[in-house]
């Protein structure tokens, strides 16, 4: 983000496509050198608050029992249990509606599989399970059912979400194989080639066929309106191939899907090239100031149950850029919500000083709620899906969460964490119990 992602926003500067990085009616170039220094300083104070608390906790290890063999297959059921469930309530949610249940609903039936399939993956690894060993079969069989999900949505973040158990996996393996020659590098070659190939192929692949892909979800009203279809959706199979075709150097079709500088990978570079959007906080706050409300106020009313406080407002943030921004006349009628990065929101808060102190709690908080599911997360289902979201939802707190991630951290600890407690004293008595017999 501030290594390639400044040096394609230099080549923009030098090839005059200021188009690519402008949001809105503000033209931020002339403030470029400012977001990339608030940036610079966020990323620095996030980092220094991350291995303060990592540091003062690095005695603390992982508990040892994901590696017996007793406990395996309760592993394995357990995580089963858990793929299970979120597929209920994918199923639940096409047929009612479930707002009402909360966060949790949408953690569970998003992260749920990848974190049980990787848990069934995982205990059958351990237990050197044939790959047509039933077991294996079942595990493999929800992985695939959840990548083809994956793609029929045009969101990349969907089919990232469905290869985690994948990538989770080797790394997993690669830190227990290590030799003594690879023992500094944490993972062997192989290990290390096959993440390099998945991220090529997420890279330049579903890059291009997330852009292909989603064509066939929008269709242009009188030129300039743009609404979502209500057609059923689009086959999978003819994007995929061109998709497929496109990630090949020196064909044709890689020339026209990769196409500088914004299509295909280079799509994927520009979101992470994030300092015009640092810049354009910057100009906001010298035109209209920092926001009178407070921070921590919204934090609260964030993290407060609907349920609990039925007059609640709508959480706008988004909208209300996109209005400063010339993207929508009001936050009743706008269809995008724009960030700005989460140093920029701080700054948009209470300027420089506020976001290193925000920035520093923030990275605090994650390494805490880490570190705090991170001991049983490899037997533990609840805990494996705390580990995903925080994976996962960590790329997005940068670059647009307003609240630097706080209500998140709180919603995880509240409601996960007691969950998470229970089930490890359920399967450690069932295993006491097993024992006994």
């Amino acid at each position: 983000r501030l290594g390639l992602g400044t040096i394609y926003v230099a080549s923009i500067i030098w090839s005059g496509d200021y188009w690519a990085i402008r949001l809105g009616r503000i033209d931020a170039t002339p403030w470029l050198m400012e977001g990339h220094l608030l940036l610079l300083i966020g990323d620095i104070c996030f980092i220094g608050g991350y291995f303060l608390i990592r540091n003062f906790s690095r005695t603390r290890k992982e508990i040892t029992i994901a590696n017996r063999i007793d406990y395996q297959f309760l592993i394995y059921k357990s995580g089963l249990l858990l793929a299970l469930l979120a597929f209920t309530l994918r199923v639940l949610q096409s047929i009612i509606s479930l707002g009402g249940l909360g966060q949790i609903v949408g953690y569970v039936s998003d992260y749920g599989i990848p974190a049980g399939v990787f848990l069934m993956l995982s205990s059958c690894q351990r237990r050197n399970k044939h790959i047509l060993h039933p077991q294996m079969l079942m595990a493999l069989g929800l992985l695939g059912a959840n990548i083809v999900t994956g793609l029929s949505s045009y969101m990349k973040s969907d089919l990232l979400i469905s290869l985690f158990p994948l990538i989770f996996l080797i790394i997993d393996l690669g830190w227990r194989r290590k030799s003594l020659v690879t023992r500094r590098l944490g993972f062997s070659f192989w290990h290390f080639m096959l993440l390099g190939f998945i991220a090529y192929i997420f890279l330049f692949t579903i890059s291009a066929y997330s852009e292909l892909h989603r064509k066939s979800y929008w269709q242009n009203m009188s030129g300039t309106e743009i609404v979502i279809t209500q057609e059923a959706k689009p086959e999978v199979l003819p994007d995929l191939i061109k998709a497929l075709q496109g990630s090949v150097p020196g064909t044709k079709k890689f020339n026209e899907l990769q196409h500088y500088p914004e299509r295909g990978v280079w799509h994927m570079l520009n979101r992470l090239s994030v300092t015009a959007w640092a810049a354009t906080s910057i100009k906001l706050v010298e035109i209209s100031g920092t926001r009178p409300d407070s921070f921590f106020g919204a934090v609260l009313l964030s993290i407060t149950p609907r349920i609990l406080f039925p007059d609640k407002p709508q959480i706008v943030w988004g909208k209300e850029v996109a209005v400063e921004l010339g993207q929508a006349r009001s936050t009743d009628t706008a269809r995008t919500a724009t960030g700005l990065t989460m140093f920029g929101f701080l700054y948009w808060w209470g300027d420089y000083g506020f976001m290193m102190i925000a920035a520093v709690l923030s990275g605090a908080g994650f390494a805490f709620v880490y570190l705090v599911f991170l001991k049983d997360w490899r037997f533990n289902p609840v805990s494996a899906l705390v580990i995903m979201i925080l994976t996962y939802n960590g790329f997005h707190w940068k670059e647009s969460d307003v609240l630097a991630g706080l209500p998140a951290y709180l919603y995880l600890l509240i409601v996960f964490l007691p969950m998470s407690v229970i089930v490890a004293k359920f399967m450690q008595r069932s295993i006491r119990r097993k024992t006994r017999a």
